[in-house]
This record gives C-alpha cells, sequence and structure tokens, in this order.
C-alpha cells in the first residue's frame, strides 16, 4: 500500500498552575491512507490565563475587545494609542481582573503577551449587565414619553376639526397622528419603538425629543398661533436651544409644504414685505403702503392690530418669489395702481391675515398669485385657492398661466422628467393639465429675463 504523508500542527495541554494553561506545539506527519502517526516534533510553547471574574476595570478601551477572536498587540498599540511598555502595564492589570485572556509565547525562555481577548465568562457577565441597564433605561423612557403624550388624542382631534379644508395640513397632521398612535399602542404593552424611517435607538434621548416635538406641533396645529421656535423648545423639550439639534432633520421627516413656519412656528416674528396703495392705522400711528424704499415691511403682531385698511390699488399680485417681487418693484419696473406681496412660497399666518384685510376691505379687488410653472406653483396656487373658499373671499387667479403666455416662454422653459410628467398626468388641477400638455417648467426667475406679462 503506497502512503501518502501530510503534516500538521496540534497543540496539546502539558500542565496547568494558578490560573495559566499551558500548550506544547507539536507537528507530526500522519498518512492519509492508513491514518499512521510517526516523527511527532515539539515545536513552541504558549500559554493562556484565565482567572477568576472581579470587578470590571475603569476603562473604555476595554469595550474594544472582541470575544472570539484574538487581537495582536501591535493591533492594540494602535487602538488605545499606546506603546508597547504602557499596553502591558494595562493588561496587566485587566487581567489579574479575570475580564481578558492573554495568549504568551515562551521565547528566550521568557513568556510574552502574543494576543489578547476578552474573556468568555467577563463578556456574558458584561451582556447581562448591558441587558439589565437597558431594561431599566426602556423602562424610564417609557414613564417620561406617557407623561408626554397625555392629552394628545384630544388636541389632535381638535386640530382635525380646525384643518379639514387644508389638504397640506390635513396630511401632515395625520401623518403625526399615526406616528403617535403607534408610540401609544406599544407604551400601554410597557414598551417602546423607534419611529419608523429613522436609525433612533428605542428609548433614547433622542427619540424622546422626537415625541416631545411631534406632541408639541400637534397642539399648535390644535390652537393655532404664531410660537417662536425657542419658547417652543423650552415648553416641550426643557430648554431654548434643545429643538434646534433635529430641526433641520425633523422637517425633512415631516415633509411640511412651507416649513415650521407654515404651521406657525417661526425663529423670529415673521415680517411680510408688500407694496402699494393701501392705508391702515394702528394705535395712534398710520401705515402707508407705499412709505417704504424699495417695500414696505410689516411683522404679524402689527397686522393683527391693523384698523380702517383702505385699499386704493386696482389690483393684487402675490408673487412667491423674493428675487422677483423685488425686481418687479424697481421703479421702473412696479404699477402705481398694482399692490404687491411677497407669498414667501406656501404662505403663513401673516401673509394671509394681510391678503385678507386687503380684500375685506375691498371685496372686488381682482388678485392674482405669480408662481413658477412647475408643480410646486400648481400646489401653491391650489393652496391660495383653497384658502379663499375656507374664508369665504374673493377667489385668486393664477398669474401668467395662459397658453400664450408659455408657448412666449418656451426657449427659457426646462423639459419634464419622466417622473414630472407621470405626477402631473395624474393631478385633476387644470394647471397641472396645462404643464403636462406644453411639456416644460418655468421658473419666474427665466420669465422675467424674457419680457414682462400681463395678467
Amino acid at each position: 500500500m503506497d502512503h501518502i504523508w501530510r503534516q500538521k500542527h496540534v497543540w496539546r495541554r502539558e500542565e496547568a498552575q494558578d490560573g495559566w494553561q499551558v500548550e506544547r506545539l507539536y507537528a507530526q506527519s500522519y498518512c492519509t491512507t492508513c491514518r499512521e502517526i510517526r516523527g511527532l516534533r515539539a515545536l513552541g510553547k504558549r500559554r493562556r490565563c484565565h482567572m477568576h471574574i472581579q470587578a470590571k476595570p475603569e476603562n473604555v478601551a476595554l469595550e474594544t475587545l472582541p470575544v472570539k477572536q484574538w487581537r495582536s498587540l501591535d493591533i492594540l498599540i494602535r487602538a488605545l494609542h499606546q506603546n508597547r511598555l504602557q499596553l502591558l502595564e494595562t493588561l496587566g492589570t485587566w487581567l489579574e481582573t479575570g475580564w481578558i485572556e492573554v495568549e504568551e509565547t515562551l521565547m528566550n525562555q521568557e513568556w510574552q503577551i502574543e494576543r489578547v481577548r476578552l474573556a468568555a465568562q467577563a463578556a456574558a457577565r458584561q451582556a447581562e449587565q448591558q441587558r439589565a441597564v437597558q431594561t431599566e433605561r426602556e423602562r424610564y423612557a417609557v414613564r417620561q414619553m406617557s407623561t408626554m403624550l397625555e392629552g394628545w388624542q384630544h388636541d389632535y382631534q381638535v386640530a382635525l376639526g380646525l384643518h379639514q379644508g387644508e389638504a397640506d395640513l390635513l396630511a401632515v397632521l395625520t401623518h403625526i397622528g399615526q406616528l403617535l398612535d403607534e408610540q401609544t399602542k406599544a407604551l400601554a404593552a410597557g414598551t417602546c419603538v423607534p419611529l419608523p424611517g429613522t436609525a433612533h435607538r428605542k428609548g433614547g434621548t433622542t427619540h424622546q425629543r422626537w415625541i416631545a416635538i411631534l406632541r408639541g406641533l400637534v397642539n399648535l396645529l390644535a390652537y393655532p398661533r404664531i410660537e417662536y421656535e425657542r419658547v417652543f423648545s423650552a415648553t416641550w423639550l426643557g430648554g431654548s436651544k434643545v429643538f434646534m439639534r433635529d430641526r433641520t432633520a425633523i422637517a425633512q421627516f415631516l415633509s411640511i409644504p412651507g416649513g415650521f413656519e407654515r404651521i406657525g412656528l417661526v425663529k423670529h416674528t415673521p415680517v411680510v414685505y408688500c407694496w402699494g396703495a393701501w392705508q391702515a392705522t394702528m394705535m395712534t400711528y398710520t401705515i402707508d403702503g407705499r412709505a417704504g424704499v424699495p417695500f414696505v415691511s410689516i411683522t404679524a403682531d402689527t397686522i393683527a392690530q391693523l384698523q380702517h385698511v383702505c385699499v386704493h390699488a386696482d389690483q393684487l399680485i402675490v408673487i412667491e418669489n423674493q428675487t422677483v417681487f423685488e425686481m418687479m418693484l424697481h421703479p421702473t419696473s412696479r404699477q402705481e395702481s398694482t399692490l404687491y406681496l411677497f407669498g414667501a412660497g406656501f404662505p403663513g399666518h401673516a401673509e394671509r391675515a394681510l391678503v385678507a384685510l386687503w380684500l375685506h376691505a375691498k371685496p372686488d379687488l381682482p388678485w392674482f398669485i405669480w408662481t413658477d410653472c412647475d408643480i410646486g406653483g400648481v400646489h401653491i396656487q391650489q393652496h391660495w385657492y383653497d384658502w379663499a373658499m375656507r374664508m369665504h373671499l374673493p377667489s385668486p387667479q393664477p398669474y401668467g398661466w395662459t397658453q400664450r403666455a408659455l408657448l412666449a416662454w418656451q426657449p427659457v422653459g426646462v423639459p419634464l422628467t419622466a417622473d414630472e410628467r407621470k405626477q402631473l398626468k395624474n393631478m385633476a388641477h387644470p394647471l397641472a393639465q396645462m404643464l403636462y400638455a406644453c411639456g416644460y417648467t418655468v421658473e419666474q426667475e427665466a420669465m422675467m429675463s424674457g419680457h414682462m406679462m400681463r395678467s
């Protein structure tokens, strides 16, 4: 029978004392055919230490060690930013507590540490401690968030009744309601669940902040008002600057058309920009709509106190884009008989309140909404129209949205994308169908670069 010889290395335990397990490496030859073994040759020695578990060392670097995989000293030197001497001292301290296992090699009659890993028994204890801490943390979070959410269903029902005619706010409110309902059910079961679409640790500080913010937004929608962000933050988050940590992320998460300003949450007092032939009084003062250059700015607080509003203009144009608004108010561009208002995209409370005052003062005042000729513009046009209908005011007309005007702007238009075509095709609004038919969008700035148009 022909022999086929192979060589393998095996470790054999030789002795054990004081927590050390000593093994010797042997090289042996064996036949793959008959399994005969010959030529057993002793090589190097190694030993591992398994000490009884004591108190955990106060060193966060211990968390970097894995349980199953060994780490070489060179890797640990880089990870812990220590030199070899410092590292050996650190490992000696950890070894005495039983939280690590070390593997040493006998070289020149001296044992030298080669590799390190977290002791399995220590890792199990650590995992159990972490589970206990997490359980207590979650219980605390459940208590905290349960308190935060008290009364939210009542505010939610109030807000639903107020915003039935406002599709954009109703969509935001419904979304928040679904999120809080899911949280409430989980809390009632004694646990908590992260908000869908987020990477928050359940019951963590970020999770709790977001729940508090959502609760505060429901209250703001139930009782509409102008609320400063710092006041909102202090009320619902316990600190005037806390809201700023999550402002951008939660705005993207909720996708509120017009941003937080749309629901009355503002950084500073909202200011409305306008110009034209109108007047009003506030206490002993007279407000003149043509007294400012190039326009008049009025705070939301002032608008709420205006009396004896009188409008002399022949028409009102609400302009979505501030750049175009300022260009229109150039002395060579503006019309003395026209009242101009910067609509700030999706308008806030202040812009709508001022328009309402003007239209109540002059019910037969024709008014127009000038937006980009795109999907966003269609939504803004719809928003103004829906608001006017709810307030029993004359309906606005789109400014410049005609087949003739769109044809004239074709050289500066941008072809519709496939996604835009799909969205427009599914929208019932006549302006959406007009855009779909013409096949391109036009921004206000591009319109201004061509020629001035009339409604």
